[in-house]
């Protein structure tokens, strides 16, 4: 009735019956198991590498790289007891060179593995010189030698008539112009040789010395020459009189004789302020006078006038007249005063045995109208109310 149960040692595990009961007959159940070695995953093989083979427990892979590859990890691997492997995958690697040393004024392209070509570059103004390509070689040595990179060469510059300049034409070198005593620089002082192999600038040339230019005169010219020994004249434009110096010369140190002139308006004479009016202000030439009348008054004339360059007034000098209203009837049977000018007050008056009806008095107004209305002349009727009598006023037309 005993049950017998087996055990594997580790790394192993049982194939068969695990346990076996004694039985009455005095033999076991089932029958004797074995302990056979656990098995680990199989191993991949490297890319451009090989492996030993095994995969059972205490079973020991080998790993290894064909030429011109180098092992990256394990070299060896051993199937453990809980069925995985020791160490890691390795892999293989191309073999490669040591780092190339650095080019001043250049850089390099390309890997250091067996076989890779590196490619050697210069910076900008620069070109190489020696070995443009060098190979990783089998023995993990670099072909060829290093390169240099060395300044590129512009043109030589030539020298300027009446002038000097300094030495030098690599990359980056900066050449400087000068002119003789008497002449100036036209053109680009310093000129620097660049990365393409052309010159910075331009050209320059040694001409005579000049003075600067004159500022330009308002309302003004000028005529002449801005070399040493030059005369520039000055010249105002019609209605404008110079005011300063009219000739200026250029002098050895450059400078201008005198001062800067001025062209200023000419002057016409003041015109006078017409009896009764007002003008505004201004006598120079381009101003202009306008001219006006007090209330009542009207302008006989020009009423604007111009300051011309000739320094003589456009039009003709205006005054200030009366205005006129229309000169009144005189009403039938009455007489009245004269008079039809601003201002003027006429009187009306009736004949013996008419009485006046309407304005007495009227006044020619400002706007040329008259104030008051038209009187007319009436005749009197004599009417007898009880005793008492009175004088009624009564218009007709024909005798009574």
């Amino acid at each position: 009735g005993d049950v017998v149960t087996y055990h594997c040692d580790p790394g192993y595990e049982i194939s068969g019956d695990e346990e076996r009961t004694c039985q009455s007959d005095q033999t076991w159940s089932g029958t004797q198991p074995t302990c056979n070695r656990t098995v680990c995953p199989i191993l991949p093989v490297p890319n451009n590498g090989s492996k030993t083979e095994g995969r059972l427990y205490g079973d020991k892979v080998t790993f290894s790289c064909h030429d011109g590859y180098e092992l990256i990890g394990s070299e060896n691997r051993t199937c453990q007891a809980n069925q995985s492997w020791s160490g890691t995958q390795p892999n293989c690697s191309r073999t490669s060179c040591p780092p190339l040393l650095p080019v001043e004024h250049g850089s390099t392209s390309g890997d250091s593995y067996y076989g890779d070509v590196v490619n050697y570059h210069c910076d900008p103004g620069y070109e190489i010189s020696g070995d443009e390509e060098r190979t990783c070689q089998s023995d993990q040595t670099w072909s060829g030698t290093q390169p240099t990179c060395n300044r590129k060469a512009c043109p030589v510059l030539s020298v300027p008539n009446n002038g000097s300049r300094t030495e030098g034409h690599l990359y980056g070198d900066k050449v400087t112009y000068s002119c003789n005593e008497g002449y100036e620089l036209i053109g680009s002082e310093n000129r620097t040789c660049q990365a393409n192999q052309s010159w910075s600038g331009t050209q320059p040339n040694c001409s005579r010395t000049s003075c600067p230019p004159l500022p330009p005169v308002e309302h003004g010219s000028t005529s002449g020459g801005s070399y040493y020994g030059d005369v520039v004249t000055y010249h105002c434009d019609p209605g404008y009189e110079i005011s300063g110096d009219e000739e200026r010369t250029c002098q050895s140190d450059q400078t201008w004789s005198g001062t800067q002139p001025t062209c200023s308006r000419t002057a016409c004479p003041v015109l006078p302020v017409p009896n009764n009016g007002s003008r505004t202000e201004g006598h120079l030439y381009g101003d202009k006078v306008t001219f006006s009348c007090d209330e009542g008054y009207e302008l006989i004339g020009s009423e604007n006038r111009t300051c011309q360059a000739n320094q003589s007034w456009s039009g003709t000098q205006p005054n200030c007249s009366r205005k006129a209203c229309q000169e009144l009837p005189i009403p039938n049977n009455g007489i009245r005063t004269e008079g039809h000018l601003y201002g003027d007050k006429v009187t009306f008056s009736c004949n013996e045995g008419y009485e006046l009806i309407g304005s007495e008095n009227r006044t020619c107004q400002a706007n040329q109208s008259w104030s008051g209305m038209q009187p007319t002349c009436g005749g009197q009727l004599l009417l007898f109310i009880d005793t008492a009598f009175a004088f009624l006023p009564f218009s007709f037309v024909g005798q009574w």
